[in-house]
C-alpha cells in the first residue's frame, strides 16, 4: 500500500479546490471534505474491478477496490466531492471513485 495520502491520482481542481495547494489535494484530503461515507459492509467491486468503474458517488461507498494483483485491492472506495473528479492521467477518464490509499 501507498503512504497515506501518496495516491497516483489527485482531484481535479474545483473553486472550492483551487487555493489548496497541490500536494495537499490527496484523496485523504477530498475524503475529510466530502460527507463520510456511511455503509454497514463494504464489498469488492464486481470482477475484480478497481474503484473507478463505480459511476455513482452514493454507490462508491458500497464497495472495496476489487482488484487482487495491486496494493489498492480491499481498500475502501472514496467518492469525489460533487462537481469534481479525479485526474488519472488519462485523457477522457474522469471517474468519481477511487481507492483511499
Amino acid at each position: 500500500r501507498p503512504p497515506r495520502g501518496q495516491c497516483p491520482w489527485t482531484p481535479k481542481a474545483s473553486a472550492l479546490l483551487a487555493p489548496m495547494p497541490r500536494a495537499m489535494a490527496t484523496a485523504s484530503v477530498i475524503a475529510t471534505l466530502i460527507p463520510a461515507c456511511v455503509a454497514a459492509s463494504r464489498t469488492p467491486v464486481p470482477g475484480g474491478r478497481g474503484c473507478w468503474v463505480i459511476d455513482s458517488r452514493a454507490a462508491c461507498c458500497l464497495f472495496v477496490d476489487g482488484r487482487e494483483d495491486t496494493v489498492y485491492g480491499g481498500q475502501d472506495c472514496v467518492p469525489a466531492k460533487p462537481n469534481v473528479t479525479f485526474d488519472v492521467g488519462v485523457a477522457g477518464a474522469e471517474p468519481v471513485c477511487q481507492p483511499s490509499c
